[in-house]
């Protein structure tokens, strides 16, 4: 084994992480991915929360990734959970692309661009306009309808300000992020989670309806789960014409 590659072990592996984390690296390394140091020769940390650290990699084709590394004193005993979700999600393309995980980490797409809190703060000072945050909008929508079809509660989404990214600055190409505290359940509401939480405090206008209106709307797509498509058609035409109904 070389020096460099000692090196990148040091760098990545401080004592706050897992003791595997080693172990870790040299499975990245041997499908092929290499850490990345800055010109300090410190490996590039792109997120750091109480359960881990997430640091930036590059794939075999020069692209880069994310590494998820769980802390020693994490109150989760694993990320092999986040893992799975993110494996269920690899055919609906709304999530980082997994490519491998265990009880300790997370390989994963790296997902760079624009979070929809800083979406709408750009709209009010007028670097996006109003055809763009429809489309974002309604494309985030259509997601997170993904999500509650597909069984999976994210939990924060009710703030969502940094979990949810247009990939590349590119409008309908929504990435839903950090699922470290997602459960699996039967019938979530994500969409309402979203609606209530954050847009209807930013953005009530976008639906051209009364709040009361969508308050309605969101207590039939939580009780009646058959009806949860055509309401998610219904707020996707809402959100494309200003003046909907």
């Amino acid at each position: 084994m070389d020096a460099a590659a000692e090196l990148n072990r040091s760098q990545i592996c401080p004592e706050d992480l897992v003791r595997t984390c080693e172990s870790i690296v040299t499975t990245v390394e041997k499908l092929g991915f290499k850490i990345l140091l800055d010109p300090l020769k410190r490996s590039q940390e792109i997120g750091r929360g109480f359960s881990s650290r997430v640091f930036l990699v590059s794939r075999p084709d020069g692209s880069k990734a994310a590494l998820k590394i769980r802390r020693a004193r994490s109150k989760r005993d694993s990320l092999a959970l986040e893992g799975y979700i993110l494996e269920l999600l690899m055919g609906s393309y709304i999530a980082p692309r997994v490519f491998s995980y265990g009880d300790d980490y997370i390989l994963m797409e790296y997902i760079s661009g624009i979070s929809v809190g800083r979406a709408f703060e750009l709209f009010k000072r007028g670097a996006i306009d109003d055809p763009y945050l429809r489309s974002a909008i309604s494309s985030t929508l259509k997601a997170l309808h993904i999500l509650d079809s597909l069984g999976i509660d994210h939990l924060e989404i009710g703030d969502p300000r940094e979990h949810i990214i247009f990939h590349h600055g590119i409008p309908y190409a929504v990435k839903i992020i950090d699922f470290e505290s997602a459960t699996l359940k039967p019938y979530p509401s994500n969409l309402p989670r979203f609606i209530g939480g954050f847009i209807l405090r930013k953005a009530s206008w976008i639906f051209g309806v009364n709040i009361e209106e969508i308050l309605e709307m969101m207590r039939i797509y939580k009780k009646d789960h058959v009806m949860r498509g055509y309401i998610v058609n219904r707020l996707v035409e809402a959100i494309s014409i200003k003046n909907p109904f």
